[in-house]
């Protein structure tokens, strides 16, 4: 349960789905996908912070 800043409970629903699932569904292959994109991420992050330094 998260709690509003009104302090009141709200309930929140949903379903746990995962990346097999997603895969299947979608015919990507997910996983591998989401590790190269965090590959590019921390590149990028690198590079950014090597400009700022410069």
């Amino acid at each position: 349960m998260l709690s509003s800043r009104d302090g009141s409970e709200d309930k929140e629903e949903g379903v746990v789905v995962t990346m097999e699932v997603l895969e299947q569904v979608f015919h990507l292959p997910l996983h591998k996908n989401s590790l190269l994109l965090g590959h590019l991420r921390n590149c990028l992050q690198e590079s950014l912070q090597e400009t700022r330094s410069h």
